[in-house]
């Protein structure tokens, strides 16, 4: 059933497009529906429509949502420019508009990816959903997993920068949202924030046992050891002391860097294929130690114990600007308050 579910939004997806070409007939559901001259509730009214009239999609839909009180629910929704069979044009919220045939709710689903997204982004949503739908026959995840992780980064830079144009200061909740993006996790930072889209590698990992390259399961099983807790992606890996959702110090000193650091020499073996992979988990890693804006956990001699180390025997992953990094990090930590460097923060200091 979910399979066909999936199959049916992709459809619809396909044929709901922003782009040019035959546009779909839609049907007015409602009495009080309003044909405004532009998208909003501050648009001027052109005319009442009728319930049952019918009008079609120009292509153009508003990149904002407005809030809608239904009951005891707050529903948001984009809106929709239509022609009406005058060839009269004009703008009309969408959950007062249905399609003449299909799922009404497949329909609205894709104008609410088509609004929020906007044409380009969308376009590679529709290419990334539909391949994220036949993942159980690929034979290799990295193309996808690349993909996934662009579409991520566009997608939170739309959810972080709203344009709502509405009479009340309102941010839409986008609960909607986290059925259309399989392989992620929505959280929400803060009440009254955007929600931040995180990959989930229990996801990634089951398709990757399903597919035929064992290179898939090798650099997945990692990923979900640098999120122990859920596998969930977020701003608190494995290596971090958290001390809020957003929030934390540098465990250098613990000896997670190092170890990580030799996983994944040992692991890129196995899978070279993820070699630009392999090499943003090492920048990462490096970054929480060479940040000069980083505060530590652990003390001082701890520090520069595992960097000594690192510095003995310097994994494969490391390029000799690492090494010389890591060496110039070392001689600060030697006086870190001269520095300008917190460490030992676990002392309460």
């Amino acid at each position: 059933m979910r399979k066909l579910c999936f199959l049916l939004l992709s459809l619809w997806m396909a044929s709901c497009s922003t782009g040019s070409g035959d546009q779909p007939q839609l049907v007015v559901r409602n009495a009080t529906t309003v044909l405004r001259s532009a998208p909003g509730p501050r648009g001027n009214t052109l005319r009442n429509l009728e319930p049952g009239e019918t009008v079609v999609e120009t292509g153009q839909i508003s990149d904002f949502f407005t809030p809608l009180a239904i009951g005891d629910s707050l529903r948001e929704a984009p809106w929709i420019q239509v022609q009406c069979s005058n060839q009269q044009k004009g703008w009309v919220y969408a959950l007062q508009l249905g399609p003449s045939t299909g799922d009404y709710a497949l329909w609205l689903q894709s104008k609410n990816m088509a609004a929020l997204l906007q044409p380009d982004l969308f376009a590679r949503y529709q290419r990334w959903r539909a391949e994220t739908n036949q993942l159980d026959r690929a034979t290799d995840l990295l193309p996808w997993y690349q993909q996934t992780c662009a579409f991520r980064e566009g997608l939170q830079k739309r959810l972080q920068h709203r344009p709502e144009r509405n009479d009340a200061d309102y941010l839409p909740q986008f609960y909607w949202l986290q059925n259309e993006v399989p392989a992620m996790v929505l959280q929400w930072p803060r009440v009254g924030e955007a929600p931040v889209p995180y990959l989930d590698f229990r996801f990634c990992l089951r398709k990757a046992q399903a597919s035929s390259s064992p290179q898939d399961d090798v650099f997945f099983r990692f990923c979900t050891e640098i999120f122990p807790a859920d596998s969930i992606a977020s701003e608190l890996p494995v290596w971090v002391m958290p001390i809020s959702p957003s929030e934390s110090y540098s465990q250098m000193g613990t000896g997670i860097h190092a170890a990580l650091l030799h996983e994944i020499d040992s692991l890129s073996v196995l899978a070279p294929s993820y070699a630009a992979e392999w090499n943003n988990w090492k920048d990462q890693l490096l970054h929480d130690f060479l940040d000069k804006d980083r505060s530590f956990w652990q003390p001082a001699d701890s520090i520069n114990a595992e960097t000594a180390h690192i510095l003995a025997a310097p994994p494969h992953c490391l390029s000799q600007r690492d090494v010389l990094a890591i060496q110039e990090r070392k001689s600060m930590l030697e006086d870190p308050e001269a520095n300008g460097i917190r460490v030992n923060l676990r002392s309460g200091n």
